[in-house]
């Protein structure tokens, strides 16, 4: 017989043996009379043992039906926390333990308050049953109008409590218990049936559940306050589990989208730029670095050493980086590489590479390509054997004298006698 028939069959086999007592019981005082009739008595106190044995089978069978519904609510709970540590949305685990508070305790209304994390206080309403929304304010001052607003209509007291001392609060008849009947909310709104429990993460107190009935008093029970409390628990984690899921990711794409603008920004400099390590082995290298030193991808460079991918360039070059990492001097150098079948310039600044905590990790190199550049600082010399100073000063484009320019100009002709 499986586990789950098991409290339906003791049940039912307890019924009928009840049954049968009380079926013997009618028999023998049936009989009792014709009995004596014929000299026959029936042992001391036969009928009052089989009331006792009666009473006590009615006993053990309401506890095997108290267990049983207890049993049935354990397993619903267990179920639900399950499901609940499977989410990591805030708002789907919240909706999930308000559906299972209510299915547990048979309440009329609910909801969930949370504690602000930037304030501390306990006034982030998130989810709730049977409650009207709009009137989800707790007294306080309104400006505009000079007055108070409505007091909510569930009890801040009872909530203010449980926060404070991290302690279950249940009531059977609010408005007959000395400690909250003179509450404006439990007068006005007639409240009875209120339980109220913690949600707990490393005993801190993060929230608060709960839940009331306006008609039926002694609704909840203390065995309601043990389930209770054993599902806030859960429900306390599993609830900081999905916000600090959620912050997690939100954080994890404010980083993305940092980076995306840090690969952007790096790869829109006009420059090369590199960072190497300590053992001088690329770490970084951006589209232009690549394009500079004649590679098709950055994989081709990342985790390499500088002299694998740099073309033959003097050896002094090497010490220099070195140097730059050990005594943090910014250095611009020049120097003339092959790459393929011509000769280019590069103008190649070296700075230190330091982290957060200004830690070196390496050299930072910004690389540019001054071929052109050189060439039209070495024409505008030649130039400058035929040509007026002040009017190689004004020229920005060697293009410009290469091409020329028809201009309207005016002329004087002078002589000196």
């Amino acid at each position: 017989m499986s586990s789950e028939n098991t409290p339906n069959s003791t049940s039912a086999s307890l019924s009928a043996l009840i049954k049968r007592v009380i079926d013997l019981s009618e028999l023998l005082r049936s009989q009792r009379e014709l009995l004596r009739q014929k000299g026959i008595n029936l042992p001391t106190n036969t009928l009052d043992n089989l009331r006792s044995i009666k009473a006590r089978l009615e006993a053990i069978q309401r506890q095997v039906d108290s267990n049983k519904v207890e049993l049935q609510r354990l397993r619903a709970l267990a179920e639900t926390t399950a499901l609940i540590n499977s989410t990591r949305d805030t708002d789907s685990v919240l909706n999930q333990v308000m559906d299972t508070v209510i299915n547990l305790t048979g309440a009329e209304r609910g909801y969930i308050v949370l504690k602000n994390r930037i304030t501390g206080e306990f006034d982030q309403f998130r989810v709730a049953r049977g409650l009207d929304t709009s009137q989800m304010a707790f007294n306080g001052s309104d400006e505009a109008g000079g007055g108070k607003r409505d007091e909510l209509i569930v009890s801040k007291t009872i909530v203010n409590d449980v926060a404070a001392t991290g302690q279950a609060i249940i009531t059977d008849n609010a408005s007959n218990d000395e400690r909250y009947r003179d509450q404006k909310s439990i007068i006005g709104f007639a409240l009875r049936s209120i339980l109220a429990v913690p949600l707990k993460v490393r005993h801190e107190v993060i929230g608060v559940v709960y839940c009331d009935n306006r008609i039926l008093a002694g609704l909840f029970q203390p065995g309601d306050l043990d389930i209770m409390n054993a599902f806030s628990n859960q429900a306390g984690v599993a609830i900081e589990n999905a916000r600090l899921f959620e912050l997690t990711r939100q954080q994890l794409e404010e980083v993305t989208a940092m980076r995306d603008l840090m690969d952007n920004v790096f790869d829109s400099i006009a420059s090369g730029v590199m960072t190497v390590n300590s053992h001088l082995r690329v770490t970084a290298c951006n589209a232009t670095a690549c394009r500079i030193l004649n590679v098709d991808d950055e994989s081709d460079v990342l985790d390499h050493i500088i002299k694998d991918v740099f073309p033959p360039i003097s050896a002094d070059f090497y010490d220099a980086v070195t140097q730059t990492q050990r005594d943090g001097q910014a250095k611009t150098l020049e120097y003339e590489v092959t790459i393929g079948q011509s000769i280019r310039t590069w103008s190649i600044t070296l700075s230190q590479l330091r982290d957060e905590q200004s830690t070196v990790q390496g050299a930072v190199l910004v690389i540019d390509d001054v071929t052109e550049q050189r060439e039209i600082e070495l024409r505008l010399k030649q130039l400058r054997v035929y040509l007026p100073a002040p009017l190689l000063d004004k020229i920005t484009d060697i293009s410009v004298i290469e091409q020329g320019q028809e201009r309207e100009i005016t002329s004087i002709a002078t002589d000196v006698r």
